[in-house]
């Protein structure tokens, strides 16, 4: 804003949102670090005639989000145990409720603490005030909720909620200056026996805008579902499984669909966590896969580029992505080849693995291109014949070898031995691009 002369001096971090107070009064918030933070500052501003915004007082203003806002991330965890046996007639009052308004099993008692650092004047009319407390309905349900107040007019959030029969746990968050996070876990016991508990655990997790005034504007909404077994031994918590599938679809003529597991093992009072993404069809699993942690991989099992007939025999193979091996050199993919025999996949990596793989069906070949710089990258070639094996490997190598010069060096090859190689030295200078350098390597087969 400062660079495009809009403000007559340079805000100390990015300029997040501006909201219009008058006609020739605007609020700028600016963040130092993170909207994640409480780095933001508050600035009024006016317009003058020459059209540049100066700042109306020096010190930055006290910030709505930020400082009044005390407690930003309210668990379920976090409610009271001990539910007061009666009503509190006074604050009762102080909330405008009255017994006869009042559910039966309903009861509102005083919290200790208040949502609102103090009542915040954020314009000339009217204040905010929020008043917290709690809420005792349905046997053993707990709420908590905030009541925010403008002097004429308030409205009831609920901020977090715990049941036990049947459990449920809501938690909510005001992540940042404008957005407000709900998440409602509930669990339902499925099965059990002598050494293990099944539950089917349902999550959804409901998005909102807010504004200034606690108007609230739905975002988005997310569900999903997943079960949950823990293993005891000897009475005593050994091992829990949270396992989440995907909805099944059409692979190789197969109902299959993913599933997402994450094992949890207590071992010498230590925990320790193992992820990994099955396929699974009606009758068996069709491949298993350990990944560092969960990123949302298991809900894009139907992606289209994640199935492709690498070997060309008319089956969808897995092309998987490998983040520890990719990087500066490229995207990298193991290829797990399907087995239509087997109607399963291959449990080890097929030898057409590699970097941003391309498959040429006219010509039956499969090219990788791996780099480690710009003068630095290695081409194979892998030919397939009409049983979609591997008949021959073309290896191109290009590496910079210092002085101005690079090392060119071509490689033909079947399964047994090594049928033609050359290499040749040339000076980059004589390049314009990697596709003059790539033009040259082919030369080197003649």
């Amino acid at each position: 804003m400062y660079k495009n002369k809009i403000t007559a001096q340079p805000f100390p971090g990015e300029v997040i949102r501006v909201d219009q107070k008058a006609p020739h009064i605007f609020w700028v918030y600016c963040d130092e670090k993170s909207r994640l933070s409480s780095h933001v500052t508050l600035y009024e501003m006016t317009l003058k005639d020459s059209g540049i915004l100066f700042i109306k007082q020096p010190k930055p203003l006290k910030n709505f989000f930020y400082d009044c806002i005390q407690q930003k991330t309210v668990r379920a965890t976090d409610l009271p145990q001990i539910i007061p046996p009666a009503n509190d007639d006074d604050f009762l009052g102080l909330l405008g409720i009255s017994k006869d308004t009042l559910a039966p099993n309903t009861y509102y008692w005083r919290a200790e603490q208040q949502f609102l650092g103090r009542s915040f004047v954020y314009d000339s009319l009217q204040y905010l005030e929020g008043l917290l407390y709690y809420r005792h309905s349905n046997g053993d349900q707990c709420d908590q909720w905030v009541r925010i107040d403008n002097g004429k007019t308030s409205k009831d959030i609920l901020l977090a909620s715990r049941a036990d029969d049947p459990e449920v746990r809501i938690s909510s968050s005001f992540c940042n200056d404008s957005t407000f996070v709900r998440t409602q876990v509930s669990r339902e016991l499925q099965s059990e026996g002598s050494q293990y508990t099944t539950y089917e655990i349902d999550s959804t997790q409901i998005r909102f805008h807010y504004t200034t005034k606690f108007d609230f504007l739905l975002v988005d909404e997310a569900k999903y579902s997943y079960t949950q077994t823990q293993w005891t031994h000897e009475n005593q918590w050994v091992q829990t499984i949270d396992a989440v599938d995907t909805k099944p679809f059409k692979l190789n003529g197969l109902n299959v669909l993913g599933r997402f597991e994450k094992v949890r093992d207590l071992k010498q009072s230590r925990t320790y966590f193992q992820y990994s993404v099955i396929l699974i069809s009606t009758l068996k699993s069709l491949i298993t896969l350990e990944v560092p942690e969960f990123q949302g991989t298991i809900f894009d099992w139907e992606v289209t580029d994640r199935w492709v007939d690498v070997n060309l025999d008319g089956y969808l193979d897995l092309q998987w992505y490998d983040p520890n091996a990719s990087g500066s050199a490229g995207s990298y993919y193991q290829i797990y080849l399907y087995q239509p025999l087997l109607q399963t996949f291959s449990v080890k990596p097929s030898e057409l693995s590699g970097y941003d793989l391309q498959v040429n069906a006219k010509q039956r070949t499969v090219t990788s291109f791996g780099k480690s710089g710009y003068y630095s990258f290695q081409i194979n070639i892998m030919h397939l014949n009409a049983k979609s094996q591997i008949v021959l490997t073309e290896t191109y190598r290009c590496k910079e070898i210092g002085q101005g010069k690079l090392q060119l060096r071509y490689q033909k090859q079947n399964a047994k031995k090594i049928l033609y190689q050359k290499s040749k030295e040339v000076l980059i200078e004589n390049f314009s691009n990697r596709e003059s350098i790539e033009q040259e390597m082919v030369r080197l087969k003649s």
